[in-house]
């Protein structure tokens, strides 16, 4: 290729291939630079899910803490109620 460009110095073909080696070359810089960015990425997505873990038990415990809260006080002081409801709230219709 190197003997070609010598050949056709000055020619438009010439400089076509050489602004296509530049070409080239950017488009294989490209990919290594989203593999950094795609790693980086997956890196903080990671992360993420280890701080959310922690809030999503902590937000079910707190679920089944309400729902034992609301069967104990109805048990206690609502002569209407019946326990299944705390679970499965009756059907308006």
């Amino acid at each position: 290729m190197q003997d070609d460009l010598e050949r056709f110095k000055g020619s438009n073909l010439a400089t076509e291939m050489e602004n296509m080696s530049g070409t080239v070359q950017k488009q294989r810089s490209q990919p290594e630079t989203l593999m950094g960015f795609s790693k980086n990425l997956k890196a903080q997505n990671q992360h993420l899910k280890e701080r959310q873990d922690p809030l999503r038990k902590l937000v079910d415990r707190l679920n089944f803490q309400e729902k034992a809260l609301v069967r104990y006080v109805r048990l206690n002081y609502d002569r209407n109620f019946i326990p299944y409801q705390t679970y499965n709230p009756p059907k308006q219709g």
